[in-house]
């Protein structure tokens, strides 16, 4: 109503209706407003050409695409520019899926994460290998990141015997469960364990054995006896052939054997015996003699 009005009491007519024009079509083309500039979705981008455009005006059309890592399931991507407002775009993508790991040697997935974009995969190995590498695997938009193998685990080689031989005589090391025998020259004693293995841990289930001689060979020191006393009164440890005497004191009577002996395995050939005292070896037979007996001898006095 305005330009009408300022229209109408202008004196050149002429000049006057072109200015109402122009004013009326400014004011028309404020009414169809740009629209704002587009934002990246979720899980799209722009288009490179869509990216080239600083304008937007009523009209305009643009195009979505998926971003990596992501596939389109449907729709054309495209948005309109309309009275200012953009268009909803029309594109679905969806994350990729790596699928399941390739299977290696020895190797096991955890999946539990799932195998979509992001996901992450926990590696473990069978027993008696362990993992050298990356313990995980990523999905990228590339599939799956991390580079690992499972390998024997192995123990140390074993060094030569002195005074004896083993069975090992590969230029590798020992792996899991292979096991190696030891044997020792004549006139030496093997003192520890005959056989061992190699376990998951890369080390031995015992200490390699030695092989010592005879006249080398020491048994454990004894401790004091309880309620008696041994022979054995050096500093040092009784070596072999050589006999340990046990006495108890009086009162106590003596379970085991009197005398033990040093053995070549380093061990005694008995364990040391043991001063109890006599009352403990009442039985109840004998309990109930003596008691039988007692009331037999008071009963005769009546």
């Amino acid at each position: 109503m305005f330009l009408v009005i300022l229209c109408l009491t202008t004196e050149k007519l002429t000049t006057l209706l072109c200015v109402c024009l122009c004013v009326i079509f400014l004011n028309f083309s404020f009414l169809l407003a740009d629209c704002p500039i587009p934002q990246h979705g979720e899980n799209t981008v722009l288009t490179e050409e869509s990216l080239l455009k600083s304008e937007f005006p009523n009209g305009t059309v643009i195009t979505y695409e998926c971003r990596n890592g992501y596939y389109k399931v449907n729709g054309t991507g495209t948005m309109n520019c309309v009275d200012g407002k953009w268009t909803e775009p029309d594109i679905i993508c969806s994350k990729k899926d790596c699928g399941l790991p390739e299977a290696q040697p020895h190797m096991l997935f955890n999946t539990s994460e799932g195998t979509l974009l992001g996901a992450m995969v926990k590696v473990a190995c069978d027993e008696g290998y362990v993992i050298f590498g990356s313990s995980y695997r990523t999905c990228l938009e590339i599939g799956w990141y991390g580079k690992g193998d499972c390998v024997l685990v192995t123990c140390p080689k074993l060094t030569k015997v002195e005074n004896g031989e083993h069975s090992w005589n590969s230029d590798d090391k020992p792996g899991y469960q292979q096991t190696i025998h030891f044997t020792c020259n004549t006139g030496y004693t093997m003192v520890g364990t005959e056989t061992i293995r190699c376990t998951e841990t890369a080390k031995y289930d015992y200490e390699p054995p030695q092989c010592i001689g005879k006249f080398f060979v020491t048994c454990p020191k004894l401790t004091k006896v309880e309620n008696g006393k041994h022979s054995w009164n050096s500093d040092d440890k009784p070596g072999y052939q050589q006999t340990i005497n046990f006495t108890c004191n009086t009162g106590y009577t003596m379970v085991g054997n009197e005398t033990i002996r040093c053995t070549e395995t380093a061990e005694y050939d008995y364990e040391p015996p043991q001063c109890i005292g006599k009352f403990c070896f009442i039985s109840e037979f004998t309990e109930d003699w003596l008691a039988e007996t007692i009331y037999k001898q008071f009963a005769n006095t009546l």
